[in-house]
């Protein structure tokens, strides 16, 4: 085997794996999402305690159960926060669209 095609194979095995680890960090936010959605108040429960959060029980389970509050894998209206973003400074390049700054993903295809 040469260098070349060692170094080939190499970077195959790499993208195979990056690609596997991006399908199961979709799958994880997936997964997140609907137990979200199914059990909120297990949801704000786990985010007090793993974040040993000091913040309002009550408070964070009006938050997620509020009908306006939607948790999907999809980005939604993010677009006005990033130019507000570039325009404050908080990050360099002005995005053109949602998709300047998201994984291209059948996930988040219908994103805003």
């Amino acid at each position: 085997m040469t260098r070349a095609s060692s170094f080939g194979r190499r970077s195959l095995a790499a993208a195979l794996a990056a690609a596997l680890s991006a399908a199961s960090f979709v799958a994880a936010l997936r997964q997140a999402a609907r137990y979200v959605q199914a059990n909120p108040e297990g949801a704000v429960d786990t985010y007090l305690r793993v974040n040993r959060s000091k913040a309002d029980r009550a408070l964070l389970l009006k938050i997620v159960k509020n009908p306006q509050v939607q948790f999907r894998i999809a980005p939604q209206n993010t677009f006005a926060l990033a130019t507000f973003m570039h325009r404050v400074g908080a990050i360099r390049h002005e995005p053109k669209t949602w998709r300047d700054y998201f994984f291209d993903d059948p996930a988040t295809a219908q994103g805003s």
